[in-house]
């Protein structure tokens, strides 16, 4: 997918200024490839490549769920962004959302801190910290939309983010191929942890056999207190039948 190509979709998009945001993407491109000599940010650095399976990837919910979902949410978390995605996207295309970006790597938090001052990205929030700590305290319950993209096994995803969802708000998975057989395996720790699988859907890339399954899931209940668990005990318990 070319920039070029990638403008058509964004004009898909209600309310968006296409020149302006096509701009942003672009920088976003060139940051990411200078500093990625650097930091191992992402192994994928074509921009074909980087705009089909970074950029492109990280909207494609817009499409195939209900625009309320960012156009109502205050507030969405991307959980282990690494080098953004697919937080950054999200936010550049709705830029009235308060975003935090939540990641392990200081260095790759302060990549996105500058990159954010460049695409002056505002109300952004940079949280270098664990998933299940900030879960238990400062992030627990307080998202109206979390967001993460192929950080774990959806068992183990699912306790890192449910928690910080807000009751009504909503958690989308952006996961492989599998996606469909780590949905069997979790659904009975979603429910546990609060949620409920609204939608699936199954997207071709069509490059390189490459295919995304993307979950939705509701927050219908407060999290249980003892999620989500230290993160060895979330992996400990990822060898039992039931993740419970």
């Amino acid at each position: 997918m070319n920039p070029k190509e990638f403008e058509k979709i964004l004009e898909k998009i209600p309310g968006v200024v296409v020149d302006k945001t096509a701009r942003q993407f672009a920088i976003y491109y060139n940051e990411l490839i200078k500093t990625n000599q650097k930091y191992n940010l992402t192994r994928i650095t074509d921009l074909n490549e980087a705009y089909l399976k970074h950029f492109y990837d990280s909207i494609i919910p817009i499409f195939y769920f209900n625009s309320d979902l960012f156009t109502q949410a205050h507030s969405l978390c991307d959980v282990g962004t690494g080098g953004g995605f697919p937080g950054i996207p999200l936010k550049i295309i709705y830029p009235e959302l308060k975003l935090t970006l939540l990641d392990s790597s200081q260095k790759k938090l302060q990549f996105l801190k500058n990159l954010c001052e460049l695409l002056q990205l505002n109300n952004v929030d940079f949280v270098w910290q664990r998933a299940e700590d900030f879960g238990r305290k400062k992030g627990r319950e307080k998202f109206d939309l979390v967001v993460s993209r192929a950080v774990a096994n959806l068992r183990i995803l699912s306790e890192y983010c449910l928690p910080l969802v807000k009751k009504s708000g909503n958690f989308i998975a952006y996961k492989g191929k599998n996606g469909e057989n780590e949905i069997l395996a979790a659904n009975n720790l979603i429910s546990m942890l609060g949620g409920k699988i609204q939608k699936t859907v199954d997207v071709d890339l069509k490059k390189d056999d490459d295919y995304r399954t993307l979950i939705l899931i509701h927050k219908i209940k407060i999290t249980p207190h003892k999620y989500p668990r230290a993160n060895g005990q979330i992996k400990a318990k990822m060898k039992g039948s039931h993740g419970k």
